[in-house]
């Protein structure tokens, strides 16, 4: 899927923002990659998903897909079929049962489960504790702080909300349009002002 598209030598292009603004936002985290097993959780599979199993699987990730039907997961392994290690993606249903029993480094929410105006919901039910020493990464922005991001504070979990990768999404449509590198911090800062 492209959701920028910039001209060069006459040409116009298709490119994808989505898998490199998803690292950028993971890379803020400080922490020892290699001693990590590299198992990563990802609730849903819509768009923001197929950019987070590309990004995660092409950089040495194991991906469990969840979704509430496991068809929708499937569809979305299915269709890296031809350019993707797929033993490397996993389905499985998001309920109770499967989510007590995850291990991950990693948690990532690509559904739109408490984003403005629904924003006292979560993805992850809250008798159910999120698998210890994960990293939650909320890619939803609005709100900045979501349910999922307090529970995992709530069990001193690092957390990444999706703000940043909001941010780097912009910064790399800003470097293909312009061809100057782009203020990220200034971008930054005026997303994070006008979301207090």
């Amino acid at each position: 899927a492209a959701n920028l598209f910039y001209r060069r030598d006459g040409r116009i292009l298709g490119d994808n923002s989505d898998a490199p603004g998803f690292l950028a936002g993971l890379a803020l985290i400080q922490v020892d990659w290699k001693s990590l097993s590299r198992e990563a959780v990802v609730l849903g599979a819509g768009g923001s998903a197929r950019a987070v199993v590309y990004a995660l699987v092409t950089s040495g990730w194991s991906i469990t897909l969840l979704t509430r039907r496991i068809e929708q997961a499937q569809v979305l392994a299915n269709s890296f079929r031809d350019f993707l290690p797929v033993d490397r993606i996993q389905t499985k249903t998001l309920d109770e049962h499967v989510l007590r029993t995850l291990r991950a480094d990693l948690v990532v929410n690509t559904t739109p489960v408490g984003m403005y105006p629904d924003v006292c919901c979560s993805p992850w039910p809250a008798q159910i504790p999120l698998p210890t020493s994960a990293i939650i990464y909320d890619l939803i922005y609005n709100p900045r702080n979501t349910v999922l991001l307090d529970q995992a504070y709530a069990q001193e979990l690092p957390v990444i909300g999706g703000i940043h990768m909001l941010v780097e999404q912009a910064a790399i449509s800003f470097e293909r349009w312009t061809g100057l590198e782009a203020p990220r911090q200034a971008m930054l800062d005026a997303v994070q002002a006008s979301t207090e």
